[in-house]
């Protein structure tokens, strides 16, 4: 059965390289390689760019 794709004709996007979800919304951050949960993202990012903590 064919599916009618025309909707996302009418669909308007500016950048679609970036998401403007609510922090709130997002529980988890699923990547190719890892999931990481909101929670930890920040103690991620502090490590790989080596920044003491605060």
């Amino acid at each position: 059965m064919p599916r009618d794709h025309s909707i996302f004709f009418e669909v308007r996007v500016k950048n679609p390289s970036f998401d403007v979800t609510p922090a709130k919304y997002i529980d988890l951050i699923i990547t190719g390689v890892v999931a990481i949960s909101t929670a930890m993202i920040f103690t991620i990012i502090r490590d790989y760019m080596r920044l003491s903590p605060i």
